[in-house]
């Protein structure tokens, strides 16, 4: 194969050999990529409860809801039974998420809330904490959320092919997940 050189390409449409749009330039310049890997996850149903297990064995927390308005899955790659997002190819990806826990009382002790990431070769999977709490007195007296206890943040990660993200949440109490799709979200995106 020899290499074709160009001063200028005049398109408005990348597709790849089946005919499946890649990358669309409008008429004022503005790239899109509608076959970028993104989801959007919120909880709607009943609330997650029963959560228990320190950081060593924290539960998954599973956001069932993709459906538009309030969610997106484009490639389908977050699972909405599992709670997991697999990386369909290797790049950088942005996560963040949004929790509101629920059912937390003054004795609930160790809340953590970790984006866990497994790595698809086998390796051990990297758990972060993103929220340590040792001490569930606070979620009821200090900042007076009543049993409430609100946490978000983001992380950015280069993935390999399968590599796989969740959130989980532990606790040595007995504290639960509130079903507002307004106050849980799971989030990712393939930057590039």
């Amino acid at each position: 194969m020899s290499d074709i050189k160009v001063n200028t390409v005049k398109t408005d449409a990348i597709t790849d050999k089946t005919g499946t749009s890649a990358l669309t330039i409008d008429s004022t310049g503005r790239v899109t990529t509608p076959a970028r890997p993104v989801f959007i996850a919120t909880m709607h149903g009943a609330d997650q409860t029963g959560i228990t297990g320190g950081p060593s064995t924290p539960t998954t927390m599973i956001f069932t809801d993709t459906s538009s308005p309030h969610g997106i899955n484009t490639g389908n790659h977050y699972n909405t039974s599992t709670g997991i997002f697999t990386a369909p190819v290797a790049g950088v990806y942005f996560f963040a998420f949004s929790v509101l826990l629920n059912s937390v009382d003054n004795s609930d002790d160790q809340i953590h809330i970790s984006m866990v990431r497994g790595f698809a070769g086998g390796s051990p999977a990297d758990q972060l904490h993103f929220f340590s709490r040792t001490n569930g007195e606070t979620a009821n007296g200090t900042y007076g959320y009543s049993g409430y206890l609100p946490w978000n943040g983001s992380i950015i990660f280069n993935m390999a092919v399968n590599d796989t993200v969740k959130m989980a949440v532990g606790s040595n109490g007995n504290i639960g997940v509130y079903n507002d799709r307004s106050q849980n979200r799971f989030q990712g995106f393939l930057v590039g």
